[in-house]
């Protein structure tokens, strides 16, 4: 089959010309995807004296503009908490004030993940260290034992450890999974 027009000869058979024309119709929906795609540029980065510069690896929201942040390089376990002021129209980071450290006096255990449970008043930090997740009130004092472990975490390499935590108040379950290291994941619910 031949089809001649406007200059243009295309030519083949019935199959090859549906493909031609079934791969012209892609590049044409994804040219009008991409076109109607909202382009986000890099958030400018801003420094804060008020903040002390940290390896933080995990925040959550206390409530009140106040959020528990931790650091992985903190001197001692703990956590940070900021007041933050976020514009609600814009996004924008209008100002943070550092309320201080929350020291629980005990060596650092690599704080990676953090969440914030507001019925009981705790703030749940887990380590990657030791694979531990410690409860705290929102002063800093830290419970005497750490929430059972998951099988699978007492036996993570180092450095491949308990990497977030999340937890949802309606239903009351907390989350956690290990960094990857090549072949597992583990994720747990508690």
């Amino acid at each position: 089959m031949t089809y001649k027009g406007k200059g243009h000869t295309l030519a083949g058979s019935v199959p090859s010309l549906k493909r031609a024309l079934g791969v012209v119709g892609c590049a044409l929906g994804v040219a009008l995807t991409l076109s109607a795609q909202t382009v986000v540029g890099e958030p400018r980065q801003r420094h804060f004296s008020k903040v002390p510069p940290g390896n933080y690896s995990g925040i959550v929201a206390m409530g009140n503009d106040r959020y528990c942040v931790v650091s992985d390089k903190s001197a001692e376990d703990g956590f940070f908490v900021f007041h933050i002021d976020i514009d609600t129209l814009s996004g924008e980071i209008r100002s943070i004030r550092n309320e201080g450290f929350r020291s629980s006096h005990c060596p650092n255990r690599d704080m990676e993940g953090i969440t914030f449970l507001p019925s009981k008043g705790q703030v749940l930090v887990c380590g990657e260290a030791d694979n531990n997740i410690y409860a705290y009130d929102t002063l800093g004092h830290r419970a005497e034992r750490p929430w059972a472990k998951a099988p699978e975490f007492i036996r993570l390499p180092a450095n491949y450890g308990l990497e977030s935590l999340t937890s949802n108040e309606q239903t009351g379950w907390v989350w956690t999974c290990n960094e990857n290291k090549g072949d597992s994941i583990f994720l747990q619910r508690y």
